[in-house]
């Protein structure tokens, strides 16, 4: 029997992002993969092309992944 793979992320995904900060803390940011012409990073609609879109977008949904990136604010 093949085993079933997790669907990727790709545009129209909705993810949820764990932010942690030095000391530990976890805040959960709820976000939407979209094109880049409807991104709107304040209502949670993330652009395929931003640095953090391109680091997910492929992925196996569920995954965990480190992303030290200062674009994120």
């Amino acid at each position: 029997m093949a085993e079933e793979r997790a669907p990727l992320v790709k545009v129209g995904s909705r993810v949820v992002i764990e932010l942690m900060d030095d000391a530990g803390g976890v805040e959960a940011l709820p976000l939407m993969l979209v094109d880049e012409n409807a991104a709107s990073f304040a209502d949670g609609l993330l652009g395929v092309n931003t640095p953090l879109g391109r680091a997910i977008v492929g992925r196996a949904q569920g995954a965990s992944l480190d992303y030290r990136q200062g674009d994120i604010q």
